[in-house]
């Protein structure tokens, strides 16, 4: 008879583990079997790892089924690990996932491995949008973060933890010509917990903002505690990248936009500390972020007169207006590409107000002219005020995106 859920096999195989994982769309684990390579001595070798994964992901597979107490015909869904991990072990997982999905002509779906561990957080730990949508939202929020190693489901091959009450406490967006989108977190909590005995992390919520509904094939976890339609996805390459100086002593003239731009970085240090208190535990009773301090730099081709006498004019103004809108925009899909995200999954932006740059320093080779120059944000922050790390959220609007078409 065949099964009353949607189900899907995942297939796990970007270093010495190879797993297969049966779940529901629901975010149910029904089965989770997992073979790993151990060296005699050293590290790691490719090609032996790929022989082992070679010689036993069948066993695998019928051992993942046998626990999940169904059939292969059962599944609905076929997701591998796609990148990163290496190469020749890659490919034994995406051989076999294109294998079984032919053979049972259902989808087949490949997954990033560093999402795929973004994403536990939400399925596991009720962590809402966990760096997806709104990216900074959570820079002042707190969330618990659930961590698992695991070679085995049994102890003491297993590791896994809560961290509590976490904050982001620095974010670090770079990109330069010719290169990919680089966004960097780092966390800081008070203390760390083992899980519930009977469960490698705590599930979903089970409250009335969690209600279960079917999610498209792809998604594997209830609707409510994720933004839908995250499925197969791509890198973010600086052509993706929009960028604009503008507002405030630039009005009047023109804004510096994407295309003068050669590399961008923009900061937020939360200057997060941890609080001990006399509650008879080593670990800190909370964690709170302290004076927040946004910077970056920004390299131009050529020089900017009108940049340069902003900075050179700071002296003269007690306030600034002028902003910096960033971000990027990878929803330029094909008409027959369904699979990658679309609308707000696949774009973020956001404008830092109040910006100051200093004066610029200029560099002079045989192949380039370039400035880079320095800036500062002072917009207001915390949880009770207006925030506009929060607010501006995907507001930014770029003149010079919008002259060219």
């Amino acid at each position: 008879m065949k099964f009353n859920k949607n189900l899907c096999l995942g297939i796990e195989s970007t270093a010495h583990t190879f797993s297969v994982g049966i779940i529901d769309f629901d975010g149910k684990v029904y089965g989770l079997v997992n073979d790993m390579y151990i060296p005699e001595k050293g590290g790691l070798h490719p090609v032996q790892v790929k022989e082992q994964h070679l010689n036993n992901f069948m066993d695998i597979i019928r051992r993942a089924l046998s626990e999940s107490n169904i059939s292969i015909r059962d599944v609905d869904l076929i997701a591998f690990s796609q990148s990163p991990g290496l190469g020749p072990v890659l490919k034994i997982g995406a051989l076999v996932a294109r294998i079984l999905s032919q053979i049972l002509n259902i989808p087949i779906v490949g997954v990033n491995h560093c999402i795929a561990h973004v994403e536990i957080g939400r399925l596991m730990c009720n962590i809402e949008d966990p760096l997806a949508q709104t990216r900074i939202r959570i820079l002042l929020s707190s969330f618990d973060l659930g961590v698992k190693y695991a070679t085995s489901a049994s102890v003491p091959n297993r590791a896994d933890f809560i961290y509590k009450n976490c904050i982001i406490n620095t974010w670090q967006f770079s990109v330069a010509q010719s290169d990919i989108v680089t966004c960097t977190f780092d966390i800081i909590g008070t203390d760390r917990i083992a899980p519930d005995e009977n469960q490698l992390l705590p599930p979903c919520r089970s409250d009335s903002e969690c209600t279960t509904t079917t999610p498209s094939p792809g998604i594997g976890v209830p609707s409510s505690c994720q933004s839908p339609g995250i499925n197969t996805t791509r890198i973010v390459t600086w052509n993706d990248v929009r960028v604009e100086l503008s507002g405030g002593r630039f009005i009047g003239e023109t804004s510096i936009g994407g295309e003068y731009i050669r590399s961008f970085e923009a900061n937020i240090n939360n200057d997060a500390e941890r609080y001990f208190t006399l509650n008879t535990k080593l670990t800190a009773q909370a964690v709170a972020p302290r004076k927040r301090e946004i910077n970056g730099n920004v390299v131009i081709m050529g020089r900017n007169d009108n940049l340069g006498n902003i900075a050179n004019t700071n002296q003269l103004y007690c306030s600034e207006q002028q902003t910096i809108s960033f971000g990027y925009d990878a929803s330029g899909l094909a008409a027959n590409d369904t699979d990658c995200p679309s609308g707000d999954l696949a774009r973020f932006n956001t404008v830092f107000i109040n910006c100051i740059f200093e004066i610029e320093t200029m560099s002079l080779t045989n192949d380039l002219f370039e400035t880079t120059v320095n800036w500062f944000s002072l917009p207001a922050s915390g949880s009770s005020v207006c925030d506009p790390m929060i607010t501006k959220i995907n507001t930014a609007v770029f003149a010079y995106e919008t002259a060219s078409t």
